[in-house]
């Protein structure tokens, strides 16, 4: 789920830069039209959560089988089920990256931003199945600590919308103790085996 929290904020934000600057000469150079979150935008973000999803149930998958029925989770593991799902990963990541880069090219107004969205959100997908959630499978301590830093940043942003300004930086800086001493704590958090242990 943090995978796909980050796949669909990457995206966004590369939506949001890309709309930034696309009344510049590099904007204009690149193709940058003025992007809105429309119906098209929302499909490509569900399409993307749909393909990372994906990605991350193949290599999962393997490391259940590449586990067996040993009970400890090793690096090595998960090493081997990436090396086994690498080649797929690649492949199917590229074919699908190749063909939506060309429908930002050479598709009409009606879909340039969706094609945009998966452009960014592909290359989102892959490194993120392989590099971010087979990380935080590996390291329950460190899933637990970035599940709490994002929950208290979403707590801020959702306070600074509803909150005039003074009292928006007051909760920004609350928020920022909040997740530094939840990092702190999830140094100590866990039983033998690497599980979080629950309060």
């Amino acid at each position: 789920v943090l995978c796909l929290v980050h796949d669909v904020s990457v995206t966004l934000g590369a939506v949001a830069v890309a709309n930034a600057i696309s009344g510049t000469a590099v904007g204009k150079f690149l193709g940058f039209d003025g992007f809105r979150i429309d119906l098209p935008m929302i499909g490509a973000l569900l399409t993307l959560i749909g393909f990372s999803i994906n990605d991350t149930i193949v290599i999962f998958d393997r490391v259940r089988e590449t586990q067996g029925k040993m009970q400890s989770l090793s690096a090595r593991i998960i090493n081997d089920a990436i090396n086994l799902t690498f080649v797929r990963s690649i492949l199917t990541s590229f074919t699908a990256w190749m063909v939506v880069f060309i429908l930002y090219l050479f598709g009409g107004d009606g879909v340039h931003g969706f094609a945009f969205a998966l452009v960014i959100g592909v290359v989102c997908g892959s490194y993120s199945t392989i590099g971010v959630a087979s990380s935080l499978l590996y390291r329950p301590r460190i899933l637990w600590a970035v599940t709490a830093v994002v929950a208290a940043l979403m707590a801020t942003g959702v306070l600074l919308l509803f909150l005039p300004n003074p009292w928006g930086w007051i909760m920004s800086v609350v928020a920022a103790a909040v997740c530094l001493w939840l990092w702190l704590r999830s140094e100590g958090i866990g039983a033998s085996g690497g599980r979080p242990v629950r309060a």
